[in-house]
């Protein structure tokens, strides 16, 4: 039989346990191949995809991309897939930091001057993203180590703020409210790390960047149309639209 000061003991030691557990539990760890390939709250994850063509291509800066895509569950239950509960996810991985930010910034801002996108610094819980709005399509982009991230789709109005939610903390976004404002060359000189090269300085495998380049490549189907395993912020154990 335990006495009151033994139980008081274990009590005590049982939640200095837990709160030890709490404070090194972390951010989720980086998925292996890029995405969350598990159901994020209210989306369940429906197919990955590996790609050798990226979107914003930086020079001497090696990179393959990884994409995802979600549906919403009711309008899945509910067999009423539309644009709006649809929404995908691209995340190109480069072998260093060299050139992202720059590369980022003036891919946005070229859809910017040609007058067809809107682009503005939002802030989107915890993170700080690029929102690239227009021609029936809604993305949050950002940087991130070593990473670009892209979230949303066509033919939506909103960002699914959830999957911004959950790859901002496996993400954790770089960006800076001023940096539409700040001069190219102030993000990164070009004689360090160069942004993406003109079109006739792209390698014959590396095609220049464009919106529809996501069309071709292997697709792997993810998860059974009964697995409905939710992970709040989402399960990473191992697993397209674009403006």
């Amino acid at each position: 039989m335990f006495d009151s000061l033994s139980i008081a003991m274990l009590r005590a030691a049982a939640l200095g346990t837990a709160l030890l557990l709490c404070a090194c539990g972390g951010a989720p760890a980086v998925p292996e191949r890029g995405v969350v390939e598990s159901n994020v709250d209210t989306w369940r994850f429906r197919r990955y995809q590996k790609l050798l063509d990226v979107e914003i291509w930086v020079r001497d800066n090696p990179a393959v991309g990884h994409t995802a895509t979600y549906v919403r569950k009711d309008a899945e239950r509910e067999g009423r897939i539309e644009s709006d509960t649809l929404a995908s996810v691209f995340v190109t991985r480069y072998q260093d930091n060299r050139g992202l930010l720059r590369g980022l910034v003036e891919f946005v801002k070229r859809l910017d001057d040609e007058g067809s996108y809107e682009v503005e610094v939002e802030s989107l819980g915890d993170a700080l993203v690029l929102s690239v709005r227009g021609q029936g399509e809604s993305w949050a982009l950002w940087q991130a180590d070593k990473h670009i991230i892209k979230v949303g789709g066509r033919g939506r109005e909103t960002l699914p703020e959830e999957l911004v939610a959950a790859y901002a903390e496996r993400y954790p976004s770089r960006l800076s409210g001023d940096i539409l404002d700040r001069p190219l060359e102030e993000l990164e000189p070009a004689t360090e790390a160069p942004g993406p090269a003109a079109d006739d300085d792209l390698p014959g495998d590396s095609p220049a960047p464009d919106w529809d380049a996501y069309q071709s490549g292997e697709i792997e189907v993810g998860g059974d149309d009964d697995n409905d395993s939710d992970s709040g912020d989402a399960d990473d154990d191992p697993g397209s639209d674009a403006p």
